[in-house]
């Protein structure tokens, strides 16, 4: 795909598409560089050398196989420690975890205009540092079981495949163009935020 023009309805959803450079791993799998995360805008310190292409796992892969995205397992502490405190600072009440989620809420703060859940936003921040991937509490996190919410990423331990795999729950609703030619991934803030889904989604896109 490239080039083209995605629409719900009358509206152009197009508008509004990033741009950040797309390679194919060794097992055809899509690969993308995230340079750095952020949380309500705010750096995640870890160890930022995990997410270079010159390890031998690669960068970020995309896995539509994976339910939740995968973080490499010191990420994943910086980011769940990070993120919980963000979170029960507006409100949110922290409780034992669900497997195989690493942490888990019993009270969430009211939710706000356009996002069913108000959840610290996070950003992927792509290798063009004005790129960035934003993932809203929608995304973010999942109903384990009745009156338990928990942030759906999950611990991939110290030898993953890629220190970050997202997964197909942190993908539903957004749109991406996979431009094969162009060697480019397109993506665009969740169509949640237009009060829209993916089943509302015109498939034959005009060029």
């Amino acid at each position: 795909l490239g080039n083209a023009s995605y629409r719900i309805g009358d509206k152009d959803i197009s508008q509004g598409m990033q741009y950040t450079p797309l390679t194919i791993g060794s097992q055809g799998e899509y690969q993308i560089l995230v340079k750095s995360i952020r949380i309500n805008h705010k750096p995640v310190q870890f160890n930022r050398p995990l997410l270079s292409r010159t390890r031998s796992f690669g960068g970020t892969v995309i896995g539509t196989t994976d339910p939740y995205t995968v973080l490499e397992h010191s990420i994943f502490e910086n980011f769940t420690q990070f993120f919980t405190n963000e979170f029960t600072a507006i409100g949110a009440s922290q409780v034992d975890p669900v497997s195989p989620f690493g942490v888990c809420f019993n009270k969430l703060p009211p939710p706000v205009p356009k996002v069913d859940i108000a959840a610290p936003i996070i950003d992927f921040v792509m290798e063009n540092r004005d790129t960035a991937w934003s993932i809203f509490g929608s995304n973010s996190i999942v109903k384990a079981r009745p009156g338990i919410w928990c942030l759906a990423f999950v611990d991939g331990g110290y030898k993953p495949r890629a220190p970050i795999v997202l997964g197909a729950y942190q993908l539903e609703d957004h749109i991406f163009e996979f431009d094969l030619a162009s060697s480019q991934l397109g993506f665009r803030v969740t169509l949640k935020a237009d009060y829209n889904t993916c089943d509302q989604f015109n498939f034959n896109p005009t060029p």
